[in-house]
């Protein structure tokens, strides 16, 4: 991929909490508008894995949580390293996924994502290297492709929720008319799907926490907005590990940094043991910080990221986590936060601190959080 601000290629965007893409050299934005619709060998072949990963969860026997989430988690991933390499099918699952509400991000933010991903699609030309193995599908600038990105676009307009609507850019009639001057306009349903399995708000928690152990890409902290009823539910499930039935939540928070915070007072409660995974009725967030699978900060950095957010188990030393759960609590009913390495590498320069980047992040989030209530 090409930076179009510095002109300097590299491989793998930095990939931040909200699904936009940044120039890991000069830290900038990048538009998904520009990016080049390449079909290559290797491209395709990622692409292939993750359909296979995709299938075989499927195919995984409805008691087998674990192995359904692991086979889903390998599709994305190998789904992700595609589309950041140009390829059309990927980017057009990956729009479908932030369409059906997987990523654990805003609602508005997952709209916008999948939004752009399907216009980048229909807009952008495809271009297949693949000689004598090319096949239909790409041919004419990738017709087919286009034409059913631009279905699924027209249908997530079509259905966008009313915040949406009244902004200019997501109006349904005058993109129809755009598609239909870009010769791409078919009458019927949509002809591509992911097929995501919606689950219940704790197992969706328990996903995103399992994801700590990642050794692709871990998440470093997130805050994951839930009712007393959720947490009751998710402090209930169990796993069976080599010990015997045990309790999921504490399981991760021999690892992981976990608590549960009264988003009325503000006050931090750390969860690990039994007896703090009783709640009173209310709304909680519940948070956690990260050090366990794979990072590209070193340990030092890490560290001063949780000294910023949590100094300790007093109220005010966790200012700047409750700073976090009043923005975001003006969002969705119940969302999902989850903020990794990227997301501080893109704020921070070489001569600032971790806690100034970590400070323009939730600025960062302020704005779009804002810009989701215009």
């Amino acid at each position: 991929m090409i930076c179009e601000k510095c002109k300097r290629s590299f491989e793998r965007p930095l990939e931040l909490y909200n699904g936009d893409w940044a120039c890991p050299l000069c830290h900038e934005s990048l538009t998904l508008s520009n990016i080049r619709l390449v079909v290559t060998d290797e491209t395709e072949e990622l692409f292939k894995m993750s359909e296979v990963c995709y299938l075989r969860a499927l195919k995984t026997p409805p008691a087998d949580k674990k192995a359904y989430s692991d086979l889903l988690t390998k599709a994305v991933d190998f789904c992700k390293e595609a589309a950041h390499r140009g390829h059309p099918k990927a980017l057009l699952r990956l729009a479908y996924l932030y369409d059906a509400g997987y990523f654990s991000i805003d609602g508005s933010e997952a709209f916008r994502l999948a939004y752009d991903y399907y216009k980048a699609v229909w807009k952008g030309k495809i271009n297949d290297m693949r000689g004598s193995k090319a096949n239909a599908d790409y041919s004419e600038g990738g017709m087919k492709v286009r034409k059913s990105a631009a279905r699924l676009y027209l249908n997530l307009l079509k259905n966008a929720p009313p915040k949406m609507r009244s902004l200019d850019r997501y109006r349904y009639d005058s993109e129809l008319r755009a598609v239909k001057d870009a010769g791409l306009y078919e009458s019927g349903g949509d002809s591509a799907s992911y097929g995501v399995i919606a689950g219940d708000r704790a197992g969706r928690i328990c996903e995103i926490l399992d994801s700590c152990f990642s050794k692709e890409h871990a998440p470093l902290f997130g805050l994951m907005m839930v009712s007393s009823g959720e947490f009751s539910a998710l402090a209930k499930m169990t796993e069976t590990g080599r010990t015997g039935v045990r309790n999921k939540l504490l399981r991760i928070a021999e690892k992981v940094d976990l608590y549960l915070v009264d988003v009325t007072r503000g006050v931090p409660r750390a969860v690990r043991n039994t007896g703090d995974l009783a709640v009173a009725d209310g709304n909680y967030c519940l948070y956690f910080f990260n050090t366990q699978g794979k990072h590209a900060l070193s340990g030092g950095k890490m560290n001063a990221v949780r000294k910023s957010l949590q100094r300790g188990d007093s109220v005010t030393d966790f200012a700047r986590v409750n700073e976090l759960i009043s923005i975001i609590s003006r969002g969705e009913e119940y969302c999902d936060y989850v903020f990794g390495d990227d997301d501080i590498t893109v704020h921070k320069s070489k001569t600032e601190s971790v806690g100034h980047a970590l400070g323009d992040l939730i600025k960062t989030v302020q704005k779009n959080v804002l810009r989701g209530e215009a």
